[in-house]
């Protein structure tokens, strides 16, 4: 695969600064929100209509999304210096990992 691309990075360079140009500018553009539809048992927190951390089982494991970015620029001062926001994401990565 990776042979792939850097051969086609050869003969085309254009159309890969073209790709990678219109996916930097899509995600300025949205810094990073995709949105998705979700079941709405599988939302643990929603901020009005859109849903922030959905998580779920899936085949034989699991999973969550954080549907926002972990840095101040999105996530508000308050919620970042949240005391229980280090224990947040420890507890989320421990469940998705079965503990």
């Amino acid at each position: 695969m990776l042979k792939v691309i850097r051969e086609g990075a050869i003969e085309r360079p254009w159309f890969y600064r073209t790709l990678m140009g219109l996916i930097a500018v899509v995600f300025v553009l949205t810094m990073g929100w995709w949105g998705f539809e979700e079941n709405k048992e599988d939302v643990i927190v929603s901020v009005g209509d859109d849903p922030l951390i959905v998580a779920g089982d899936h085949g034989r494991g699991r999973s969550v999304a954080f549907t926002s970015d972990c840095g101040p620029h999105w996530c508000p001062p308050p919620f970042v210096d949240w005391e229980g926001y280090t224990t947040m994401w420890q507890q989320l990565v421990a469940w998705v990992a079965g503990g």
